[in-house]
């Protein structure tokens, strides 16, 4: 089951790599 903890988790490991490279 996927919760939405889980889907935010997965969202900031998705997002964070790519703010880090963009700054």
């Amino acid at each position: 089951m996927i919760g939405i903890a889980d889907v935010k988790l997965l969202n900031l490991g998705m997002l964070f790599p790519f703010v880090e490279v963009e700054s």
